[in-house]
């Protein structure tokens, strides 16, 4: 499987708004199966990100990255900072064969392009609104962390400072100073210095479980005949297709429900024969398994398993069984060359006679 391509549109917006002198913010590139070409750059941020990818992808794939600016106003100096914000986004109405097959590429989505943090999602407002990503932000930003994040990057300051102005926007020694203020008489009290802001902890981002940590559960509870444990690995919404090779038949299943009937159906089939496993591979998100039972007629059997988010959200099993045919087939070639065998007439000799004796007639 080759990797995706990016056109030099997408990498030539890419280097625009990472230099200084440019004002643009964003840029979305569209996937069409083997390349990513520029869908639009300029500025507008996350919000126009967002716009294009909900009206846009609503069914494909994209990949966009969008600046956001942090902002730290101590005292009297403030400075600014550049975050890049990496989005992976599969739209909602995707087809789930199709997912599975995008997971693949996330590694090679990444690849020609430097930033701060990456989102993979098919819910722009869950996972990009401001909350979410100051929280991610903040999370691997380490101890020094800015007064606040902002998303529109329209500080006149931060401006200036882009198109090249020799004055430093972190200096705030050319403003205007304010008059001192006049002491307060001596009946007067003082007033109380307010309270310091507490710094604003970050949550933490949410974990799941691994594509390997899923699978080692689901074989774990599989060799346990374990139904219920088996659901636990699998999303409210996931999907199995089962594959009758030999009768070119495939049955889907929809939800943990149907798929419950379909495991007991399996297991009860193997009758608490464990398969041999063949193979076992795991790449990204997406698992692959290759095993057989021949005592329990299954000739041979692979499964893919595609995990996101820490639950199987697809499983496609195929499964060729031997034929009940077949074998009534051999047990009837057998009895038929036992009857040929006794069905043969024998002819002896009696050697005290001489006479023939021919078998089924009378001496």
């Amino acid at each position: 499987m080759s990797s995706p391509k990016f056109t030099k549109a997408c990498l030539d917006a890419f280097e625009a708004m990472n230099t200084q002198e440019s004002e643009d913010d964003f840029f979305v590139c569209g996937f069409d199966g083997k390349e990513l070409d520029l869908n639009e750059c300029g500025r507008g941020g996350m919000s126009r990100v967002k716009e294009i990818l909900t009206e846009q992808f609503e069914a494909g794939t994209a990949v966009a990255m969008f600046r956001v600016t942090a902002v730290d106003d101590r005292e009297n100096t403030v400075s600014y900072r550049t975050k890049l914000i990496h989005v992976i986004y599969t739209g909602p109405k995707t087809p789930v064969m199709k997912r599975a097959k995008i997971a693949s590429y996330n590694a090679a989505f990444k690849q020609p392009f430097s930033f701060n943090l990456s989102i993979q999602t098919d819910d722009c407002d869950t996972d990009l609104s401001e909350d979410s990503l100051e929280r991610s932000l903040r999370a691997s930003g380490g101890a020094h962390q800015p007064t606040r994040y902002d998303f529109s990057n329209d500080f006149e300051g931060q401006k200036s400072f882009r198109k090249g102005d020799t004055r430093s926007p972190s200096s705030k020694a050319s403003q205007p100073v304010s008059p001192r203020p006049v002491e307060p008489e001596a009946d007067e009290p003082e007033p109380e210095p307010a309270a310091p802001t507490p710094p604003v902890e970050a949550e933490p981002e949410p974990s799941y479980a691994t594509a390997q940590e899923v699978m080692d559960s689901h074989f774990a509870a599989f060799g346990e005949a374990n139904v219920d444990a088996i659901l636990e690995d699998f999303s409210e919404e996931a999907q199995l297709h089962h594959v009758e090779a030999m009768d070119m038949k495939t049955t889907t299943y929809y939800g943990k429900e149907e798929i419950r009937g379909f495991f007991q159906e399996l297991l009860g089939k193997l009758d608490g024969q464990a398969p041999e496993i063949k193979v076992n591979d795991i790449v990204g998100d997406v698992c692959k398994l290759e095993w057989d039972c021949h005592d329990q007629a299954f000739l041979y059997a692979t499964d893919f398993f595609y995990v996101q988010k820490g639950k199987i959200q697809l499983q496609t099993i195929t499964t060729i069984m031997q034929n009940d045919d077949d074998e009534e087939e051999e047990e009837g070639e057998g009895e038929g060359e036992g009857e040929e065998v006794a069905g043969t007439v024998l002819v002896a000799e009696d050697e005290e006679a001489g006479d023939e004796v021919y078998e089924g007639e009378e001496e």
